[in-house]
């Protein structure tokens, strides 16, 4: 057997290795890697706030294509990008290995604490989304932002939604840590507009 062979019969187990990897944890996340549209992110750009107090975290982040967009505008804050999957992990790992402000961590991020963080970034399916609304209510300091697109946080009341001008009209959901709909029942409840200018000026 020539290098050649040999050679070819590497990548095709290479390609049986990637194959699985993705579908199986496709099954176990309950989605497939997705990156985010172009479109989407200028949308979601839109929301970002120019200042962040605290860390900035992408939950999810897949091979990274927003955690870039998300890196190169917050210069002063450190970016924490977390992903279980082991290939989108991997990419975004050499897609940042140079960066000291940018860690990527390979773990799941219901098991994190984010009382440190100023900004949330995700693009989760449903059931991780009911779980998250949890456990954000739980950590997150009063003020944080987050952002969410194409799924709601459950039980949370959003800021502000935005829809991108894509094929689906994906829409983007803002909120802020401390602006829960339980909060609010049996209470006139504040313009959406009030509370996203609050929530920028509060940044």
């Amino acid at each position: 057997m020539d290098m050649t062979e040999i050679f070819a019969i590497l990548l095709i187990a290479a390609g049986i290795y990637m194959m699985i990897s993705i579908v199986f944890w496709t099954l176990e996340l309950g989605i497939s890697p997705t990156p985010t549209s172009n479109r989407v992110k200028q949308s979601l750009k839109q929301l970002l706030p120019e200042d962040v107090d605290g860390k900035v975290y992408e939950l999810g982040c897949g091979s990274g294509s927003l955690l870039e967009m998300l890196d190169n505008k917050y210069r002063n804050n450190q970016v924490v990008g977390l992903e279980r999957s082991p290939l989108p992990w991997l990419i975004a790992r050499l897609r940042f290995g140079n960066n000291r402000d940018t860690l990527i961590s390979k773990e799941n991020f219901l098991g994190r604490n984010l009382t440190d963080a100023g900004l949330i970034v995700c693009y989760l399916c449903p059931s991780l989304m009911m779980a998250l609304a949890k456990k954000l209510k739980r950590d997150l300091p009063e003020g944080c932002l987050i952002i969410s697109h194409t799924f709601r946080l459950p039980g949370w009341e959003p800021v502000k939604v935005l829809q991108a001008d894509d094929l689906y009209k994906t829409p983007i959901y803002l909120y802020r840590a401390g602006y829960c709909k339980e909060e609010f029942s049996g209470q006139p409840s504040q313009p959406a507009s009030d509370r996203f200018q609050a929530a920028q000026g509060h940044n």
